[in-house]
């Protein structure tokens, strides 16, 4: 009479592999972006090289969730988990300290896109790659050492049925766009 069989199920060592795949892609991600870290100004490079990566075992197809920031979209979810994974604070977990908070780009969704809007820290007419580097560019003249730093609070009160419009519609910040 035999045991019974421990063997791995061939779905754990599917998912097994497509983890270990992912690890090591997010690591020569962000050995590629320490590179980058010294020639560009943000990690819009690093996020390319991880979407064209990460997309190689599969024809080169993106889909919504990895798209191409060269491709003029905002990237919110990308950007969202270089933020949790390079800041350290409250809300973010951090762990890589080898990548500068400077080098990040604000995720930017419907809700922040609209805040912003309103403290007229873009005029652009759409939330894509291009509006969420000119938000990026007015934070880093607050903070120009984590432009993203205000990205959660200011995406709570986007989110918030109860935030008054006009109030926000009153505040000026110390920022070049026209009121």
């Amino acid at each position: 009479m035999t045991g019974p069989d421990i063997s791995p199920h061939p779905q754990a060592i599917s998912r097994r592999k497509n983890l270990r795949y992912v690890c090591h892609l997010t690591a020569r991600m962000l050995a590629f972006h320490l590179f980058c870290v010294i020639l560009v100004k943000t990690v819009l490079p690093g996020l390319s090289f991880l979407v064209r990566e990460l997309t190689k075992g599969f024809n080169g197809h993106r889909n919504s969730l990895l798209p191409l920031p060269e491709k003029k979209s905002a990237c919110r979810r990308l950007s969202l988990f270089l933020r949790w994974m390079v800041r350290e604070d409250r809300v973010d977990p951090g762990g890589w300290q080898e990548v500068p908070p400077r080098k990040l780009i604000v995720p930017v969704d419907t809700h922040m896109y609209r805040i912003c809007i309103q403290l007229h820290l873009t005029e652009r007419r759409s939330a894509g790659m291009p509006t969420a580097i000119e938000i990026t560019r007015a934070f880093r003249e607050i903070e120009p050492e984590d432009p993203v730093r205000y990205h959660f609070a200011l995406t709570r009160l986007g989110i918030r049925k109860d935030t008054p419009a006009y109030s926000l519609n009153e505040t000026k910040l110390n920022h070049p766009h026209p009121a």
